[in-house]
Order: C-alpha cells, then sequence, then structure tokens
C-alpha cells in the first residue's frame, strides 16, 4: 500500500478549519466552490503547479496547502506588496496551524504570523487613509488616544508604537481588541518561555484564585495568562477576518 500523502490527523485539521472558514460572513463563494469540488461538477482541473508542499524532515510526509484556499482573502488590497506579504504571513499562519515540521500545531507561532498580519492592516489602513501623511496620522492617534505624545515626529508609520495605533483604532471600530491585544504581547511572553515560566504561571494564578493581594504588574499578568489560556486559533482566526474586513471596508 502506498504511503498517504497527508497524515489522517492533518486533514482532520484542516477539515475543521474548512468548517469555520465556510461560516464566515463573505466566503459563501468558496463555500460553493467547496460543494461543486464535492460533488464532482467543478470541471476546472488543477494542476500540481498550484498547489504548495511543506516538507517533514522528520516523517518525509507532506503538510498540502492550496494557495488558492488561504484562510483569510487579502484580495481587496489594492497595494500588490502588502498585499502579498500579507498572504505570505497568513499562508505561514496556516502551516503552524495544521504542524509544520512535526504534525503538531504550533500555537506560538500561529500567534506570531498572526500579529505580523494584523500590524500590517492597521499600518496600511492608516498609511491609505490619510494618503501617507504622517502629520494627519499622528493627529489621528492623539485625537483617539492621548496618552500618545512622541517627543520626536515619527520618521514612518512603523515607528509609531503599535500599541497606541492599535488603541486609537479599537475607538472607531469594533475589534476583538482582547485578542489583538494578546497577540502583540504574547512576542514577548514566548520569546521568555521557560518551565520556570510556566509554573511561575500556575502560582500567579493560584493566589488569584484564593483572594491574595496581588500588585498591578501581577494583575495584569494574570489578566495575560487568562486571555492566553482560553483563547484558541479560531478565535483569533475570527479576530485577525474581522479586523481585515472591518478596515479594507473603510478605505
Amino acid at each position: 500500500m502506498n504511503k498517504p500523502l497527508v497524515k489522517k490527523e492533518n486533514l482532520e485539521k484542516l477539515l475543521k478549519l474548512l468548517q469555520q472558514l465556510i461560516h464566515v460572513k463573505g466566503n459563501e463563494w468558496f463555500r460553493d466552490a467547496l460543494k461543486k469540488m464535492v460533488s464532482g461538477d467543478n470541471q476546472q482541473v488543477v494542476s500540481s503547479e498550484g498547489i504548495n508542499h511543506t516538507y517533514s524532515e522528520n516523517s518525509g510526509n507532506y503538510i498540502v496547502i492550496n494557495p488558492n484556499a488561504l484562510l483569510i482573502d487579502y484580495d481587496r488590497i489594492t497595494d500588490e506588496k502588502v498585499r502579498t506579504q500579507l498572504k505570505s504571513d497568513c499562508f505561514e499562519m496556516a502551516r503552524h496551524r495544521l504542524g509544520r515540521a512535526n504534525h503538531k500545531p504550533d500555537f506560538e507561532e500561529f500567534c506570531r504570523f498572526a500579529n505580523l498580519q494584523a500590524e500590517e492592516l492597521i499600518n496600511y489602513y492608516l498609511l491609505k487613509k490619510h494618503a501617507h501623511n504622517l502629520d494627519q496620522i499622528t493627529s489621528f492617534i492623539s485625537q483617539y488616544n492621548p496618552k500618545y505624545q512622541p517627543r520626536t515626529p515619527p520618521k514612518s508609520v512603523g515607528q509609531i508604537e503599535y500599541a497606541f495605533k492599535l488603541f486609537a483604532l479599537g475607538q472607531i471600530f469594533k475589534f476583538d481588541t482582547p485578542v489583538l491585544y494578546f497577540l502583540k504581547d504574547i512576542r514577548n511572553e514566548t520569546s521568555h518561555r521557560s518551565t520556570y515560566s510556566l509554573r511561575n504561571e500556575d502560582e500567579i494564578l493560584d493566589k488569584y484564585n484564593r483572594g491574595i493581594y496581588l500588585d498591578e504588574i501581577q494583575k495584569r499578568e494574570v489578566k495575560f495568562i487568562i486571555t492566553k489560556r482560553e483563547t484558541d486559533f479560531d478565535r483569533i482566526y475570527l479576530a485577525l477576518t474581522q479586523l481585515g474586513e472591518q478596515l479594507i471596508s473603510k478605505l
């Protein structure tokens, strides 16, 4: 018997993602395309050139993802460079969801690539909305976030701290802001991750649950830990999808 190209467990994960994807508003076309594919009505032949293969050094199996079925549709992004970068990061996010090297999902890397897309989308929106005028962008951020008072004017939108931009936009859009802030914070957390830090998380949560006094830093840690443990792949995907849809629709 020939060895299957894709492990059954990876296909099961893909099915779960597809189930989530077909219920997202705006993806009706994708659901219809899947129905045609399954029913055999789709006469279009997809060549192997349209499929990317990720090689696993551990088992020799491949994880197959079709670039035409990326999790998030960024085709409405008019800037080709930004659109290409978003699709690339989205593809990497999908690979880590399915299991890139060891067939096990990597939540931290999934979050990292999700955060890259969130930052890219927000920078793209600000530049597009304000015609690349940094003075207008900084005025907008200051208007909705009075704490933003840079000592020197930024030379690019990338020099503006992400948290200030996210907070300002959160005042006029209905984002899943806890998830977006979580994605921002998890970068620092994962860079210092260790067995000790995981044990320390449990100790802090135990103090919180028993009503033991916590200082402000510990309270913020508790909030982050709880968010991290309650957040899953699907919620992050939905938050990122909603972010893109809302921002792009206003341009």
